[in-house]
């Protein structure tokens, strides 16, 4: 156990990975939206100036194209069409594959909940007579 974690093996965590990049809005990833200070992929990379889908990993100075989704998949060694990255440290691989296993996570439950207009309004006109 790392962190509180169990380690996954191979076969669960490419299963996870591939949950999630299923679910993943890859395009929302690209953009230099608010939350970019958050996204752990930001630390352990750097986007292309002239083509923000374009990251460069800080350990093997691979070019990943398709986001920092990408990157975190690079760095994590996910799924078999990314190259795992071969000089990332044992400590970073932990740590960001925990990140995205929690965000994956965080964003299936927040799918799962209700939004405002699921609500039935119809008893609120009962109330009223």
């Amino acid at each position: 156990m790392v962190g509180g974690h169990r380690r996954l093996n191979s076969s669960e965590l490419d299963t996870r990975l591939f949950e999630m990049s299923a679910n993943e809005d890859i395009g929302a990833s690209t953009g230099m939206g608010s939350t970019e200070h958050l996204d752990l992929g930001r630390k352990y990379g750097l986007p292309n100036p002239s083509n923000k889908v374009n990251w460069t990993c800080n350990f093997c100075k691979k070019v990943c194209k398709g986001g920092v989704y990408r990157l975190k998949q690079h760095l994590v060694g996910a799924l078999r069409n990314v190259t795992k990255c071969p000089t990332c440290p044992e400590h970073v691989w932990e740590e960001v594959k925990v990140f995205m296993i929690k965000k994956a996570e965080a964003k299936n439950v927040n799918q799962m909940m209700p939004s405002v207009d699921d609500t039935d309004d119809y008893n609120d006109v009962e109330e009223l007579k």
